[in-house]
């Protein structure tokens, strides 16, 4: 096998096959980015059932789908998730309420998203 051949079939670490990380590392980064999409999506129904609790007076799940443009059997898996971890309870057919820690959640993320907003020159 030539030195070309042989180099294109090396990976830059040296080993045979591609230039992709070992599988288990692979995996791991791929969790990592996968648990970070979703606290960012926790955040983001937490803040918005925050921000219609504070304009509106309460929070619906019809309200919230509108919103965030999903359907409403999406929002519903979502408010069990969000009821599973502690930050909303709700009742069927009755608005959603945050929790303590809920509150705190929202009020955390309504305030960096304040501040990405400030940054790039747009209101939130």
């Amino acid at each position: 096998m030539s030195d070309h051949e042989q180099q294109r079939t090396l990976s830059p670490r040296g080993q045979s096959g591609d230039a992709l990380p070992p599988v288990e590392q692979h995996a791991q980064q791929y969790e990592t980015v996968r648990n970070a999409h979703e606290t960012e999506l926790i955040e983001d129904y937490v803040e918005l059932i925050g921000d219609l609790i504070r304009h509106r007076g309460e929070a619906r799940a019809a309200d919230i789908a509108n919103r965030m443009a999903v359907s409403q059997a999406t929002v519903s898996k979502m408010i069990r998730r969000l009821n599973e971890l502690g930050l909303v309870t709700s009742k069927p057919y009755r608005s959603l309420f945050l929790t303590e820690e809920g509150q705190k959640m929202a009020e955390t993320s309504r305030a960096r998203h304040d501040i990405v907003c400030t940054f790039y020159g747009r209101s939130a």
